[in-house]
């Protein structure tokens, strides 16, 4: 389905804010990347659930360096 809805942004506290119209089908805490575009359009990006779960490599690395450093530390 497709909106052509004109929406305003909001301030809420520190951010700026766009709603989501009720017809569209998104659930109450879903998360997005939002892009900007070069022609200044903003496109939201559903991040899948997979995506979120994964480690960075840096830091996978970093954990696995330091863990038995971080063993040695946690009952101190």
């Amino acid at each position: 389905m497709t909106y052509n809805d004109v929406l305003k942004v909001r301030k809420v506290g520190n951010s700026k804010i766009l709603t989501v119209p009720n017809g569209i089908e998104v659930n109450t805490g879903e998360e997005f990347r939002v892009v900007q575009n070069s022609d200044q359009s903003i496109t939201y990006i559903p991040v899948k659930k997979s995506e979120k779960d994964q480690i960075d490599p840096g830091l996978a690395d970093f954990m696995d360096r330091f863990k038995p450093l971080m063993e040695k530390l946690k009952d101190r």
